[in-house]
């Protein structure tokens, strides 16, 4: 499976440390450049161990060449539709509601940081999300509590 990510996800997989799963669940994982380069800013918060994960996995890519009905998002999430489009791609992670809207109005599968940890805890490479939940409250990345509760409903917890 080929999943292309949007910068939300990788940051709050990277603020509980667990990056790693995306290697574990997907069998490509693959990002635009202004994906890239929006997360390895230096001084960043996790802009070193995301852009070391990233090594290998960038692509460079015209967005407007394969445009994606996308107002108001930026140009990280234009190239992410852009990029999933060109590679036919099974998956867009992204968390930003807005760009998740986007993505499901131009026929875009998506899931997001919360549905990575779920199905690292289905698949049996996370005992439990609980405690990573909680490093993503405690951690600058604004998750809902409903989507919190949830998320601990579905994963039995």
């Amino acid at each position: 499976m080929i999943v292309v990510s949007d910068a939300s996800v990788l940051l709050a997989l990277a603020n509980c440390d667990s990056l790693h799963l995306l290697e574990s669940l997907f069998q490509e994982v693959q990002v635009p450049g202004a994906v890239f380069d929006e997360l390895a800013i230096p001084g960043k918060p996790k802009a070193e161990s995301v852009s070391r994960f990233l090594e290998g996995k960038m692509t460079r890519i015209d967005f407007l060449e394969l445009a994606v009905e996308s107002p108001g998002l930026g140009r990280g999430e234009r190239e992410a539709m852009a990029l999933y489009r060109h590679l036919g791609a099974d998956l867009l992670l992204v968390d930003d509601k807005r760009a998740r809207k986007a993505a499901q109005a131009n026929g875009i599968r998506i899931s997001g940081s919360l549905g990575v940890l779920l199905l690292a805890k289905q698949r049996g490479l996370l005992k439990r999300v609980r405690p990573l939940l909680e490093e993503l409250q405690a951690s600058e990345i604004y998750v809902d509590d409903r989507l919190i509760r949830k998320t601990l409903q579905l994963a039995g917890e």
